[in-house]
């Protein structure tokens, strides 16, 4: 440090002018390659299995990066309508956007549906047909085809409902199937009466029966066809990321800014329905923008703050201003570094600014303060100069690498983001150390060589505060009581540390008002299901094959922790041979049915109403007689029962039909309406188009479900949702562990966080443990004394306890994020012992607060504290916990280096014996 002090003193013009070059030239990296990054995939080390899973899965696929747009109101046609609107928009974002699933169409496995269906539902759609076929042949009621319109369906139950009918025994295998399907048939004949036989009834009511009357193809295509959460309320509009872009904040920050556009111009469209838009690629894009705005609030505040304190302390802003100045330029320096070497920052490393503004100001304080006490004594500035960085410039190069040490001791571990944090915190460090070191004294030559010694007296007289100037003798009066409750606090800390926790939950680090964590939390509660939670992320698993897709679908079910799994092998499932017999006979029976309404015929609405009220007449009047031989005949109780389920849909029917005028029934009934008869009438003109020469194949899948499920290497992507929250770190663990037994290869978010997450608490922990040996050699090498090192590590010490033990009593977790207070507030704290320590050596005495150094330690201690407090402004909840616990933590070492150790220190002091000052002059002589 002499040759430093020597090479200041005789080149300051060079050096300062070297390093505003520096600057400029940083300013310019920093103005064209700024860029903050925000996926947690990239942040993992392609070194691990699980990322290479994740990348094997990205090139087959194209990864499970999706948005969601989330529509919803009580009104599902107009839900439809804004997903057809929404859908295409989307696909107008390409190459930004790679698939988008918001209407599936099936129309290539239209003429196969019913492959997809059970053996055993198949099974009674045959009977079903054939009896119908059969008892129209029987009874050749007339040359036409039995009409499929409401007076005919009318006339076919008063058939049924005829006493010599009921009252044989064999009629009532046909009569039981045939109730199941009239009061299906009642409730859509009363709502079409009631004018509401629209898609959107349909919607509600419609629900495969296995029955004729209930087998609705339309309804069944419009179910799948669209996204639906089980609140009924609720559509998705899925949407997978393509390319990134180059020049965002994250991947897709601006196709997410065009997305929220495009949803706010249609809200003016559709008043009635929220459109609101969550998935991976708006929440990083949220917390980006809000990590970003925070980062610059709070060095803002940082800044304000500093300059107040400085104000306060020295009642000028010049000789501070130079502190400030040099620290600005080492945080350039620092970031043009960063984004040469690094390329970019994420969304943890961009709080390195306030970080290194709030830390690094400490090295300008110590120096200044020193200087302005070694002008006092010398009254000369190369002599001042030198003074200042042989003893506080030693111990700013030990306090301050134990601060860089902390930070590169994360870049050990596979965790990208840990290590980049790492690399660029630990260099800024240095940085700072050399700016403070060389360019600030620099300064200091350049302005106070051509001073007069007054003015250089009167500059010194504000190295310490004269308020705290008598605490080397006040503080220090009971030296055992204060280590006697040092000693208390520690012991109730030590006893804490078993109920101190680690919040896994990545959604808990972000900002819980930005748009798209309260839509997710809306999608998590709408999509569950009997009180529990289901999870809205999913792991991707990928088969080789179709056979091994089947093999591994089966296994995956059967784990009691998947609460279903999306695939193609639905439509295309297994056995499908075994149907084609059965289909063959649908088809047949449906041919042969084909009943139709007679064209342009109306309906004849007074002959319906009668009709509808004579049935009601007859089932009321066959319950109640039913009711009367109940206990003497089954015969009875299946009336009972079979009468009980009519009478409600008759009665609703009855009423419909008497809802309103004639003219306006007979409209609702037309042909030209889109009726339940129409819809039936359509069902069976599917049914006759069937095809069973063979069954579905991957082929016929429509495009969209191709492009998302299929690769180009016949691999079968297998998406598998868990039954509770994922992103809890209990349920992702037995769901990731579950998986992975079955399924190695397993990836996917629920995956990644498992084994990120707990690989960041790992790192964080080995850092800290890096962190500390570190410091230890660097102290030891400074001191070269076990005594010093010892009295400069126990405020340290027992700030870390503290700290940990205020966590427990103020509720406080570890989190993803703040986890890296860990290394770092080792760094910051032990510096503080190592001012004191090294000022005692050099003094011989206990002689902190009368000097620079008292003034100097409180206000590094405040500049950092506001560093690291500016952040509980942010709304981004992973930068404010690290607010939070380093705002707690800096306190908390300033406590125990001001207040605890001077009362070790006084208490090594050696004692002068009473009397001994009258005998002094005779030992001199």
């Amino acid at each position: 440090m002499g040759l430093v002090a020597r090479l200041v003193c005789a080149r300051p013009g060079i050096i300062l002018a070297l390093s505003i070059l520096f600057t400029l030239a940083s300013i310019g990296v920093v103005t064209t390659r700024f860029n903050v990054i925000n996926n947690t995939n990239d942040l993992l080390s392609d070194k691990s299995e699980t990322k290479k899973s994740y990348n094997e899965l990205l090139h087959d696929f194209g990864g499970d990066y999706r948005y969601v747009v989330l529509i919803k109101s009580s009104d599902p046609v107009k839900n439809r309508q804004a997903a057809n609107e929404i859908g295409p928009y989307l696909e107008s974002l390409k190459p930004r956007i790679a698939t988008v699933l918001y209407k599936i169409d099936f129309s290539s496995i239209k003429q196969r549906l019913l492959f997809t269906r059970d053996k055993d539902e198949l099974e009674k759609i045959a009977g079903d047909l054939e009896s119908e076929s059969n008892l129209q042949k029987e009874k050749e009621r007339d040359a036409q085809k039995t009409a499929f319109d409401l007076n005919s369906i009318l006339d076919e139950a008063n058939r049924k409902f005829d006493d010599k009918y009921l009252r044989t025994p064999e009629n009532w295998k046909d009569f039981n199937p045939f109730v199941a399907r009239f009061v299906s048939i009642l409730n859509k004949i009363s709502a079409q009466a009631e004018g509401k036989a629209d898609a959107s009834e349909t919607l509600k009511t419609s629900r495969s029966d296995n029955s004729l009357g209930d087998f609705d193809a339309g309804a069944m295509i419009a179910r799948h066809e669209y996204i639906s959460l089980p609140d009924g309320q609720t559509l998705l509009v899925m949407a997978y990321t393509g390319e990134g872009e180059k020049k965002s904040d994250t991947p897709f920050s601006s196709t997410t800014a065009k997305i929220r556009r495009h949803l706010k111009e249609l809200a003016a469209k559709y008043p009635d329905v929220e459109m609101e838009l969550t998935g991976e690629p708006a929440l990083d894009a949220d917390e980006a923008v809000s990590s970003g705005t925070d980062a610059a609030k709070a060095s803002a505040i940082t800044v304000a703050c500093i300059v107040g304190l400085f104000f306060f302390s020295y009642r000028t802003f010049l000789r501070p201003a130079f502190a400030f100045l040099v620290l600005n330029m080492a945080v350039l320096w620092s970031l043009g570094f960063a984004l040469i070497c690094v390329g970019h920052f994420n969304v943890i490393s961009i709080a390195m600014i306030p970080m290194v503004l709030g830390i690094g100001i400490d090295f300008g304080i110590q120096i200044l303060g020193r200087y302005e006490e070694e002008l006092a004594r010398h009254g000369d500035v190369d002599q001042a100069i030198t003074a200042t960085l042989r003893h506080t410039g030693v111990a700013i190069i030990t306090g301050g690498s134990t601060t860089a040490a902390a930070f590169f001791t994360l870049c050990f571990n596979d965790f990208v983001g840990l290590a980049e944090l790492g690399i660029i915190a630990g260099f800024s460090m240095v940085f700072c150390i050399a700016a403070n070191l060389v360019v600030l004294p620099a300064i200091f030559v350049l302005r106070d060589r051509h001073r007069g010694s007054e003015r250089l007296l009167a500059q010194s007289s504000n190295s310490s505060w004269k308020f705290i100037r008598s605490w080397d003798r006040n503080m220090v009066r009971t030296p055992r009581l204060w280590l006697g409750l040092a000693a208390v606090i520690s012991l109730i800390s030590i006893l804490s540390l078993p109920k101190l926790r680690f919040d896994y939950n990545l959604l808990h680090l972000n900002n819980p008002s930005a748009d798209s964590v309260k839509t997710l939390n809306e999608m998590m509660a709408a999509s569950s299901g009997d009180g529990a939670q289901v999870s809205t992320i999913y792991a991707s698993v990928v088969a080789k094959n179709l056979d091994e897709a089947r093999d591994l679908r089966k296994k995956l079910l059967a784990l009691p922790v998947v609460a279903r799994i999306d695939s193609p092998l639905d439509l295309v499932p297994e056995n499908q041979d075994e149907k084609i017999p059965i289909i063959e006979r649908i088809v047949a029976a449906a041919t042969a049915l084909n009943m139709k309404s007679p064209a342009g015929q109306a309906v004849d609405i007074p002959r319906a109403r009668r009709d509808m009220g004579n049935l009601l007449s007859k089932a009321k009047t066959g319950l109640q007689q039913a009711r009367n031989y109940v206990h003497l005949s089954n015969l009875a109780g299946q009336a009972v029962s079979a009468f009980s389920a009519m009478i409600p849909a008759l009665e609703r029917a009855d009423a419909a039909l008497d809802s309103a005028p004639v003219a306006t029934i007979e409209q609702r009934f037309a042909p030209s309406s889109s009726g339940a008869f129409t819809r039936m009438q359509a069902n069976l003109e599917l049914l006759m188009i069937q095809k069973a020469d063979r069954g579905l194949e991957l082929s016929d899948l429509p495009p969209q479900l191709q492009k998302l499920y299929l690769a180009s290497s016949g691999k079968i992507l297998l998406q598998v949702y868990g039954k509770k929250d994922l992103w809890e770190r209990g349920p992702d663990e037995e769901f990731t562990k579950s998986l992975l037994s079955v399924a190695p290869q397993a990836t996917g978010t629920p995956i990644m966080n498992y084994y990120a997450t707990e690989l960041l608490r790992i790192s964080y922990l080995w850092a800290a443990v890096w962190a500390f040996l570190a410091i230890v050699v660097l102290i030891t090498l400074h001191f070269q004394s076990f005594k010093f090192l010892i009295l400069t590590l126990t405020p340290l010490i027992l700030a870390v306890l503290w700290r940990t033990g205020a966590m427990v009593w103020l509720g406080i977790d570890f989190n993803p994020a703040n986890i890296v207070t860990l290394p770092l507030i080792i760094g910051i704290d032990v510096a503080f012992g190592v001012y004191i320590v090294d000022r005692y050596r050099e003094d011989g005495k206990f002689n902190i607060f009368s000097g620079s150094t008292g003034k100097a330690i409180m206000m590094s201690a405040l500049t950092s504290l506001f560093g690291f407090s500016s952040l509980l402004v942010s709304h981004f909840r992973g930068m404010y916990s690290i607010g939070q616990l380093m705002s707690l933590g800096i306190a908390i070492g300033l406590i125990t280096a001001i207040f605890i150790l001077p009362q070790i220190l006084i208490l090594l002091e050696p004692r002068v014996p009473e009397g001994s000052m009258k005998s002094a002059p005779l030992c001199s002589e």
